[in-house]
């Protein structure tokens, strides 16, 4: 079965196992968007609570396609999004590894999200090793629940408990390498966020 997915900013972990889980899948944007889903936010693991960081967008009109929406240039937030995620990843085991990617990623200069989207996704895929990813803008994504996946296999995580289904960004600087390992032999239960 096709499955096509929505673009997100650093998508979670259960995104890239969709991925990865669906050889053919495609990633579309063909949907209306909506302030503060998670098209435009990625959950990181801070040394006391998840951080949210969100993409600022301008302010469009209600039912706008995400194919059209533009970055808002406000607060100076690419470098407060890079500040943070050294902060909560700085002296993860592959940071060192993999940051000036990660940096290059958020500093595209690219002021519609969709494409700005894309390139991260891609770039993404290229630090897990992933190839052919098949984007399709007019494609129309799946309607799929906010889904956070429980009883994953546990991997080190700098700080606390292990939080399941953060960022790709978690994984990537605590598994490096061995991420896309991770990704196929993992073992979890979808359920629906609360």
């Amino acid at each position: 079965m096709e499955i096509i997915l929505p673009v997100h900013y650093f998508p979670r972990i259960s995104w890239f196992i969709r991925l990865v889980d669906n050889k053919d899948a495609i990633i579309g944007s063909n949907s209306l968007f909506y302030k503060q889903s998670s098209v435009t936010r990625t959950i990181l693991k801070g040394s006391e609570k998840n951080i949210p960081l969100n993409v600022p967008t301008l302010h469009p009109r209600y039912g706008k396609n995400v194919l059209e929406i533009e970055i808002a240039d406000t607060n100076n937030w690419k470098s407060l999004h890079w500040k943070t995620i050294q902060s909560c990843y700085g002296k993860s085991p592959f940071f060192i590894y993999f940051e000036d990617e990660i940096r290059d990623m958020i500093f595209y200069d690219e002021k519609v999200l969709y494409l700005f989207l894309s390139n991260i996704i891609s770039g993404c895929a290229q630090l897990l090793k992933i190839s052919a990813i098949n984007f399709q803008p007019n494609a129309v994504p799946i309607n799929l629940p906010e889904t956070v996946i429980k009883n994953l296999n546990p991997y080190y995580q700098r700080f606390g408990a292990f939080e399941p289904d953060l960022s790709i960004i978690d994984l990537i600087c605590n598994m490096g390498p061995h991420s896309l390992e991770y990704l196929h032999n993992r073992k979890y239960l979808y359920s629906s966020e609360s």
